[in-house]
């Protein structure tokens, strides 16, 4: 277990995380993050966001991302129903 020491600057109260415990959770300085109390305990856990497309596709390889032929081919296609294209 880590002990820290609860420091204060102006009206805050600060306690610093040590680059291990950040490195074990995956937070880097600016992480936003939610705090709560939970049966007595402080609990911090990391802001949870609304998704993105392009957070969901932050981390994939770009050749994976091109279309294939058969992925385009629909968009020369003549409409079949009432689709719309304008």
């Amino acid at each position: 277990m880590t002990v820290l020491t609860v420091k204060t600057s102006a009206d805050a109260h600060i306690i610093s995380l040590p680059e291990t415990i950040m490195a074990q959770v995956g937070w880097q300085k600016g992480a936003l993050i939610d705090m709560s109390i939970e049966n007595g305990h402080i609990v911090l856990a990391p802001k949870q966001t609304g998704l993105t497309l392009k957070t969901l596709l932050a981390g994939s390889p770009t050749e994976k991302l091109g279309l294939l032929e058969e992925d385009t081919d629909w968009l020369s296609a003549s409409a079949v129903g009432r689709e719309n294209r304008g």
